[in-house]
């Protein structure tokens, strides 16, 4: 990656770089993972959450239940050693926990109007 970032530095005598295009598809191919692991373990955590007895699952309940398995990795915690804030503990039941919040990244908001038939993209 150092030479490439002193290629994308490089100006000719006009100040321009000819070598752009060829540094930004150099850096997005080497930023490619090289295996499938990380894929073939969501397509595992997938198969763990939605089993038979679980088949209708919908995609929402199964994208919220992903998202929170691969938070608690994250944290290196597990749901028997993760301490729930009171807060959240006193909003359950209530209106307030199922309010939609802007605040919530893009990739991680869960739209209510979703067909629950659609694949599912991680």
């Amino acid at each position: 990656m150092e030479f490439w970032a002193e290629v994308l530095g490089y100006k000719d005598a006009a100040g321009n770089n000819p070598f752009s295009e060829l540094t930004a598809f150099a850096t997005k191919l080497l930023s490619l993972p090289h295996s499938n692991a990380d894929i073939e373990c969501v397509f595992s955590q997938v198969n763990l959450v939605k089993t038979k007895l679980r088949n209708s699952l919908h995609t929402t309940t199964l994208k919220a239940i992903l998202y929170v398995r691969f938070g608690l990795k994250r944290l290196n915690k597990c749901c028997h050693s993760y301490d729930v804030p009171e807060l959240v503990l006193w909003k359950i039941g209530t209106n307030e926990a199922y309010a939609s919040t802007s605040s919530a990244p893009d990739s991680a908001a869960i739209s209510i109007d979703e067909d629950p038939n659609e694949d599912v993209h991680i």
